[in-house]
């Protein structure tokens, strides 16, 4: 019964990784945390996953993959508890697209 269980809170959950950095400070509003939140619980929701966690990194630069909220999303991710990630685009995951693509292909 718990395999079950665990295997469909795993299916319905998704993470919404959120970013923006001080570097992207002049793409306004359009980026901000809050306008990411909105939009990807939006898709998240129609696409069916009714259990949404939230990382996020307010103010890191996208140039590392050591923030906080991504690393917390990534053990989430290895613990078999997310069945799906969300992300505005793929710059939100991270600037350097050898290790984006890394993340996208293993995870």
């Amino acid at each position: 019964m718990k395999q079950s269980y665990e295997k469909y809170y795993r299916n319905e959950t998704a993470a919404l990784l959120l970013r923006i950095s001080r570097d992207d400070g002049e793409e306004g509003e359009s980026n901000s945390i809050q306008t990411q939140k909105m939009l990807l619980e939006k898709v998240a929701k129609e696409k069916g996953y009714s259990n949404l966690l939230i990382f996020s990194d307010d103010g890191v630069t996208g140039t590392t993959m050591k923030r906080p909220g991504f690393q917390s999303m990534i053990k989430e991710i290895e613990r078999g508890n997310i069945g799906a990630v969300f992300v505005k685009d793929l710059s939100r995951l991270g600037r350097n697209y050898r290790e984006v693509g890394y993340y996208t292909e293993t995870l």
